[in-house]
């Protein structure tokens, strides 16, 4: 059955409202050991997410349910299911929204061939330097094109083609009879080869590094600099505060105008919503709920501009002009890095496990690799971890002028929180 006969079933349903969301991905995997091809496969899927609402007889209330549809299921099978989709919204009750409406979207039909890109990472992949001690113990390839057509009861329809990838790499360093493994997965749109044979390169460095490191010292009371992509946790907690759904549900406090920043802070945020981030994987023109997606400023100087978030919570918050958000750039400062690393500092470049908790602020990090710069030089560090409280760092953070990309995500190189509590394993 095809999704429009799906849609006059939806219709003539008790679904009061409906969203369809259908994703077919054409794509290649590609499985290697050391550089040997051990497997390799295609795929050509397609997957219906239907969601439906039915309004409470209270007319202040709906119900909502979300399943899958099957393209291989009969049309008595998919009434079935869509009248259990019904039932079961009864027991799933809101307060009431209303669905996205159709707006003005300009949709970029782009090719994309997902066995190139999958060429041009095997190419990347190929291309590495390797020696004795530091190689590639196997990686995987995943490239997609993903064709993604939103439907809801109101009228929307839009269709778009988007590219996406994911690489596993699994790298392993050894010096005489001790030897270690370090894991990295990279998702993106396509294949940016230079950053990806850097970063596995850097990777491999890292892996040596290890295998030398001392005990990190107790008593040390220095910045401490985040220089790869667990950066990201802290500006995601940044983002996490001005998501609508937190804020209905008390976790965050924050409001339009609010402050998330002393306004004597050394580095005011600003954090921008962009539509189009070059090489994400997240390119949409609208999110997964219809709303279109738009170059804004959600944070200036921190403080609060817009709220983003899914469409139910925004209606609650009275914030209609929102949307989920997909891609963010976080405004360089005027701070270089060598500024930055200036003075006594802990960089480090591995944990086992960092986070931010959204709900308390706190950050707690296990390090598996760091370089503790003093007036000693350089020493690679292993063990311990650092703790503290975001509330703590906001005033004294410090970021720099250029900017990393992550995927979707685009923050400083380097960033550096200066109050964190560092519990290393070893005495001075």
């Amino acid at each position: 059955m095809n999704s429009d006969r799906m849609i006059e079933i939806l219709n003539s349903s008790q679904a009061d409202a409906w969203e369809m969301r259908e994703c077919t991905t054409e794509g290649w995997e590609f499985y290697f050991i050391r550089h040997n091809l051990d497997q390799n496969r295609t795929r050509n899927v397609t997957h219906v997410d239907v969601t439906v609402y039915v309004n409470m007889d209270d007319g202040k209330s709906v119900g909502m349910a979300n399943g899958e549809i099957h393209l291989t299921w009969n049309e008595h099978e998919v009434q079935d299911a869509v009248a259990r989709l019904c039932e079961n919204a009864r027991y799933g009750v809101n307060p009431v929204f209303d669905l996205n409406h159709p707006v003005d979207v300009a949709v970029c039909h782009q090719e994309v061939d997902p066995y190139d890109n999958a060429r041009d990472y095997i190419h990347a992949m190929q291309s590495i330097t390797e020696t004795e001690q530091a190689y590639l113990n196997s990686y995987e390839i995943f490239t997609q094109a993903d064709t993604i057509r939103y439907r809801n009861s109101n009228g929307i329809d839009v269709t778009e083609v988007t590219p996406s990838s994911m690489v596993e790499v699994i790298v392993n360093a050894r010096k005489d009879d001790h030897e270690i493994e370090l894991y990295r997965m990279y998702r993106s749109g396509s294949c940016d080869e230079r950053y990806l044979k850097q970063e596995i390169e850097k990777t491999m460095q890292y892996g040596m590094d290890r295998l030398q490191a001392t005990d990190t010292p107790s008593g040390l009371y220095v910045p401490v600099l985040f220089s790869t992509e667990e950066s990201v946790r802290i500006y995601d907690w940044f983002i996490s505060q001005i998501d609508t759904a937190y804020i209905y549900r008390g976790i965050s406090k924050v409001q339009k105008n609010d402050r998330l920043m002393e306004a004597d802070a050394a580095c005011p945020l600003t954090i921008r919503a962009v539509q189009t981030l070059p090489n994400s994987s997240f390119n949409h023109v609208i999110d997964e709920e219809g709303a279109r997606i738009e170059d804004r400023v959600l944070i200036d100087q921190g403080v609060v501009t817009s709220l983003v978030g899914p469409r139910r919570f925004c209606q609650y918050l009275h914030e209609d002009d929102t949307f989920n958000l997909t891609n963010y750039v976080v405004t360089p400062s005027s701070i270089s890095e060598e500024q930055i690393r200036s003075g006594s500092y802990l960089e480090v470049v591995e944990f086992s496990g960092f986070e931010v908790n959204a709900i308390t602020g706190d950050i707690f990090g296990e390090i598996r690799l760091g370089y503790l710069h003093d007036e000693n030089g350089v020493t690679v560090v292993k063990g311990g971890s650092v703790s503290g409280n975001i509330a703590d760092q906001k005033k004294d953070m410090l970021f720099s002028d250029c900017l990393r990309q992550y995927n979707n995500k685009s923050v400083p190189a380097v960033t550096c929180l200066k109050h964190l509590t560092i519990a290393g394993c070893a005495k001075n």
